[in-house]
């Protein structure tokens, strides 16, 4: 009887230094995060902050004012804005929908594509 109790005493002692060790296991996961938690916040910031600059300076470059700026410079010089008789318009979906089978018929698209040629 003896020996039948000190081997349920072990089990219990074993399930729970188990536990114990999944416990302090856990605990020591959570503390290395919150450890990581600033550094990765202050990486963020950082990130946002450079997205914003970035946003900013795309801005200014499509600005109507830089653009015309770019416009008068030389080598620039060759590009023009398209003749009304040069731009085509298409259909919108025509290249998109191609019928499987000849009894498929694609829908019709009320709106069109506008494309510059650059050709007279």
């Amino acid at each position: 009887m003896n020996a039948k109790w000190t081997f349920r005493f072990a089990i219990c002692l074993a399930v729970l230094g188990f536990s114990l060790y999944a416990h302090i296991e856990k605990q020591n996961q959570i503390t290395a995060m919150r450890i990581q938690l600033p550094e990765r916040v202050g990486h963020l910031k950082a990130l946002q902050e450079d997205n914003t600059r970035l946003r900013y300076e795309i801005e200014q470059f499509e600005s109507p004012e830089h653009l015309i700026e770019l416009a008068r410079h030389h080598e620039f010089s060759h590009l023009r804005h398209p003749m009304v008789k040069e731009i085509l318009r298409m259909p919108e979906g025509i290249a998109a929908t191609v019928p499987s089978n000849k009894e498929d018929v694609p829908a019709r698209h009320h709106s069109s594509i506008t494309l510059a040629t650059g050709s007279p």
